[in-house]
């Protein structure tokens, strides 16, 4: 039933490949009543005490084969699309809000036709300098909206996303081509070194 979740965690932990599905301390960092208040940053994390619904799931990087690969996640409300996620942040940082819902019932596959002219409208207006062409080229980085990882390199947002990267940072400096302050904010100090890495739960 739609609102109604287990929150019993499950896991598998045996061989290579290892599943966790539970509650768990949210890594993420966000000064969120700076950045509703146009970016003036205090420092104060809004996700400090709080806990996530988490699936994990761990598998060798030979399964990739060596291939750079994509993912995204959907949300589902009696059947339609409500919510999706890739890059974090894309659709809070770089639409408008009138496109929110638009962009949230979409498919990566339709990205570049349907959010390339929304992506370079965000850049030219933030302020920070791009000119058209060169919008159009972060435009078509962070197009179709997938998370990509390729384990031949460095792991750390854009490629992947780890536990200490900034995502507020990183995805406002891409808005304003470096020009928006730090939210100023530590990473989290209760992940762990061991599967599940989340940390326990508040």
């Amino acid at each position: 039933m739609p609102g109604v979740f287990r929150t019993r965690a499950q896991a598998s932990t045996e061989g290579e490949y290892r599943f966790f599905a539970g509650i768990r301390s949210d890594p993420f960092v966000f000064d969120l009543e700076g950045f509703k208040a146009g970016m003036a940053f205090t420092g104060a994390d809004f996700f400090a005490d709080k806990n996530v619904f988490a699936i994990v799931l761990e598998v060798p990087n030979s399964l990739f084969l060596e291939q750079p690969v994509g993912y995204w996640t959907t949300v589902l409300l009696e059947g339609r699309q409500v919510e999706r996620m890739g890059r974090p942040l894309m659709n809070i940082v770089f639409t408008r809000d009138d496109d929110k819902n638009a962009y949230n019932a979409g498919s990566p596959a339709d990205d570049r036709r349907d959010h390339t002219g929304k992506i370079v409208a965000a850049l030219l207006g933030a302020g920070g300098g791009y000119t058209e062409h060169e919008a159009t080229e972060v435009a078509g980085q962070l197009l179709p909206d997938l998370l990509t990882y390729d384990c031949a390199e460095p792991a750390g947002y854009l490629n992947g996303r780890q536990f200490a990267d900034d995502i507020v940072d990183a995805q406002l400096a891409i808005l304003t081509k470096g020009n928006a302050p730090s939210q100023g904010i530590k990473p989290h100090g209760d992940t762990l070194t061991v599967f599940p890495y989340l940390g326990v739960p508040h």
